[in-house]
């Protein structure tokens, strides 16, 4: 976590439209997460009552790796949601849930991006878009994570503009 968190700190330095990067990367972990232990590094991140953005990189063990944009207030109802088309959207999945801070990946919780309606997305508490990769490659696990926070770069431009 703490080399990509570097990675992230570096790629964003050259990416100006990610405002919120005055504050350091936090690498959290934990015992219990349905029972078994967990690390996590969010960066960027921003958590106010009512306003969230965070992306967060998440290790459940014995599962899988995982990353996720998580955008909550003025700036996911300001955001243009449908301008994300399925080529950039393939293999995310989105939060159907109203709990932001489950990462499992079970139907009640994530279902494909590409099979939610853009008028539901309006519908949502907050906007949580996640891919994972499991435990079992995990030796493309860095490269994985890269390429998917270089995405999220993406999918923040064309939603934001």
């Amino acid at each position: 976590m703490g080399q990509l968190s570097e990675f992230y700190l570096t790629e964003l330095k050259t990416y100006p439209d990610i405002v919120i990067t005055a504050i350091p990367p936090k690498i959290s972990r934990g015992e219990n997460y349905e029972g078994l232990p967990w690390v996590m590094l969010d960066y960027p991140r921003y958590f106010k009552v009512n306003e969230h953005f965070a992306i967060r990189t998440f290790f459940w063990w014995g599962h899988f790796l995982s990353i996720s944009l998580l955008v909550k207030g003025k700036l996911a109802a300001d955001w243009q949601w449908e301008k994300l088309d399925n080529a950039l959207m393939k293999d995310w999945y989105l939060c159907c849930s109203t709990d932001a801070w489950q990462h499992h990946f079970r139907p009640d919780n994530f279902i494909l991006f590409c099979s939610f309606q853009n008028d539901q997305l309006s519908n949502l508490p907050f906007i949580k878009l996640a891919k994972k990769i499991p435990v079992a490659e995990f030796e493309q696990a860095a490269a994985y994570l890269q390429e998917a926070f270089l995405q999220i770069r993406e999918i923040i431009k064309k939603a934001s503009n």
